[in-house]
């Protein structure tokens, strides 16, 4: 046989299990007798006579029995593709593999794991073969697994546990859809799964479990730290396959591991759907939260089935990859949930957003994406038309009075829903509550990817003060924006909004993109987020790229930069006008005010130019008047002769030069 490493730590001692050349009269002591010494032959034997924090090394070979372990120690063999424990051939019908805890359903393993006291077992390099053994029709109500730990600490490393099944081969499958692949259970348990193969099992391949009822929660609730597994499903098939399940307040770290296959075509025979992730009721345990990164997830079809369920309080669920799902990930009952940098495609519905739970107590929120760094790339759903979305929100009362509860505010900002325009975004958002589109009370989603970031610096000659060399905040100062812009947050150094645009040629009739924001432009030039008074830059939908940048203002001329600029999605673009003439696109485009230059007064009209329209019609039918008017060239609050005499006319017949 091969040969295991003699290392241990101090007083820990290695025995040996051979099940072609051992015998369970041997003391175990050696991998192979040498007349006193030998290996055992069963796997129990090795576990009976192994003390305490003791290794058992397993050679290869299969092993037909069940496993009971009441101690530590660690359980190792040789390899994972040879060294086999299987089901015996009585496990559909033998009660005696049976085991009972509190609050939990009754359950037939293959192998035990746990004691009266608290017991940590390491289980490495084995296949756990359940040999389509598991109960069936006569006994649908018996839970059965491949490992079952119960109240103790259990690692599972590098194995391949498989044919988790019932036993009769006629056997229509959602009966008895009890099969687990790995079941860790009770108060205080703490389960480490990583780097193992699941495959062909009924129902749970990986479940961590902290009670089989709310009513009676666990003292210690289980953790679970479930990494680096690859999961792999029966297609569509008649029972609801789950992958990873954290059950009743169980929490931990869900990572890095590769779930596919999973899916399930008749839901009058189990409400629930086929699921690779799941945190189920994770609220219960409110003082943890569970992690949720780096899976990847698949389905070859999307007939009934999620990628991603999540019920927990602040849980993270980020970095994952989930394709084909029909629902790629969930979020209910979830309060401040976070799903960050997901790429979820195809599928029916991107992202779910959904509540239950009543009645709502404090304020809930949940994000999905909310900044640049931490979009998520929702894209390939199906249409609308065919019912689907990026993202669904759904708020019914529980009570199943057809009551919504339209109540959680959820910010999707920054996020790729693989389109361009905020129309087609507007059609990729669902608010059930209320069942029409684009609900802006519920969902939050604009600014979206692609996009890019500018700030402009920019003089209007109508307010500049030469000297103290900034604008005056006549307008602010009166109360005029206030009045104009009710309900909006003004920057106490306002003068006035301004527009600005960002196109792909110099040209509007030649641009392919152009888009818009609007701004509040303060005394010293700079400016404020029309929407987001802390920031000093705009966003707009659009690709990376170069762009022409240009502002306009509501009574003076337009400049546009002299040059395109490149923009980018981080660090926004900053561009200052009033540095010199030859900052702005064409001939003479500014006027010098002071040490600056500035936008040219007088347009009353808004048409491109100053000229007698807007001194005949809009100064004449404005002038003697106080507010936010067209006439007010010099935004001091009023039309008057000083409008006219000391701005007009110095300005009359001169033109914007943005073509």
């Amino acid at each position: 046989m091969a040969s295991f490493s003699s290392l241990s730590a101090v007083g820990q001692l290695n025995y040996y299990v051979n099940g072609t050349t051992g015998d369970n009269s041997y003391d175990g002591l050696l991998p192979v007798y040498n007349g006193t010494h030998g290996p055992k032959q069963t796997i129990q034997a090795g576990v009976d006579v192994a003390g305490t924090g003791d290794i058992v090394n397993v050679a290869a070979g299969t092993y037909v029995e069940h496993v009971n372990i009441t101690k530590t120690l660690t359980l190792r063999g040789e390899s994972k593709a040879t060294t086999i424990i299987q089901a015996p051939a009585d496990f559909a019908t033998n009660a005696a593999y049976d085991y009972s805890l509190s609050s939990f359903v009754t359950e037939r393993t293959m192998v035990h794991v746990g004691t009266a006291s608290s017991i940590n077992v390491t289980i490495r390099k084995f296949t756990v073969d359940g040999n389509r053994l598991g109960p069936g029709s006569a006994l649908s109500t018996v839970a059965y697994s491949g490992i079952l730990a119960e109240k103790c600490s259990l690692t599972v490393d590098s194995c391949t546990i498989k044919n988790v099944l019932p036993a009769d081969s006629a056997f229509t499958y959602h009966v008895a859809f009890n099969g687990r692949g790995v079941h860790v259970r009770g108060s205080g348990s703490l389960a480490t799964i990583t780097n193992n193969t699941l495959l062909d099992i009924n129902r749970f391949h990986i479940l961590v479990n902290a009670t089989d009822t709310s009513s009676t929660l666990p003292a210690v609730f289980p953790q679970g730290i479930v990494t680096n597994n690859t999961i792999t499903g029966k297609g569509v098939y008649d029972g609801a396959q789950k992958g990873i399940w954290f059950n009743q307040g169980a929490w931990g770290t869900i990572s890095s591991n590769t779930i596919s296959a999973l899916d399930y075509w008749n839901p009058i025979i189990e409400s629930d759907r086929a699921t690779a992730i799941t945190i189920r009721r994770g609220f219960l345990n409110s003082s943890q939260r569970n992690i949720i990164t780096q899976n990847t997830v698949s389905a070859p079809s999307f007939t009934n089935n999620k990628g991603i369920f999540d019920e927990g309080i602040k849980d993270s669920v980020a970095d994952n990859t989930v394709t084909g799902y029909r629902f790629g990930i969930q979020i209910h009952n979830a309060d401040s949930a976070k799903a960050l940098r997901n790429t979820v495609s195809g599928g029916q519905i991107g992202f779910m957003v959904s509540r239950t739970r009543s009645p709502l107590v404090g304020a809930w929120t949940v994000t999905i994406g909310g900044s640049p760094e931490n979009k998520n790339t929702i894209t390939g759903q199906t249409s609308a038309a065919s019912g689907g979305f990026g993202i669904a929100l759904g708020f019914r009362d529980e009570l199943a009075d057809g009551s919504f509860l339209s109540t959680v505010p959820v910010d999707a900002r920054y996020n790729d829903w693989g389109v361009t325009t905020e129309a087609e975004v507007q059609e990729k958002v669902w608010d059930k509550a209320d069942s029409t589109l684009a609900d802006l009370d519920t969902v939050y989603y604009y600014p979206f990817f692609p996009f890019v970031r500018a700030s402009v610096k920019a003089f209007l000659e109508g307010p500049y003060d030469d000297v103290d060399d900034d604008m005056t905040k006549g307008l602010n100062d009166a109360g005029t924006l206030d009045e104009h812009f009710a309900g909006k947050q003004i920057p106490a150094q306002a003068i006035d909004s301004i527009t600005v645009e960002i196109r792909d040629e110099a040209t509007a009739a030649s641009s392919t993109i152009r888009r818009f924001q609007p701004a509040w432009l303060l005394t010293d030039g700079s400016i404020r987020n029309f929407e987001d008074t802390t920031r000093s830059y705009l966003e707009f939908v659009a690709p990376l790229g170069d762009y022409y940048v240009v502002v306009w203002h509501r009574n003076h001329l337009g400049i546009m930069t002299a040059a395109i600029q490149s923009l980018a999605d981080a660090v926004p673009t900053a561009y200052d006008f009033s540095t010199s003439m030859s900052q702005a696109y064409g001939l003479t485009p500014m006027i010098a005010v002071g040490s600056r230059f500035g936008m040219i007064a007088g347009d009353g009209n808004g048409d491109g130019g100053v000229d007698a329209l807007d001194r005949n019609i809009t100064w004449l039918g404005q002038n003697g008047t106080a507010g936010y008017l067209g006439a007010d060239f010099n935004l001091d609050g009023g039309a008057d002769a000083i409008d006219v005499n000391t701005i007009w006319r110095l300005n009359n017949g001169t033109g914007t030069q943005v073509p």
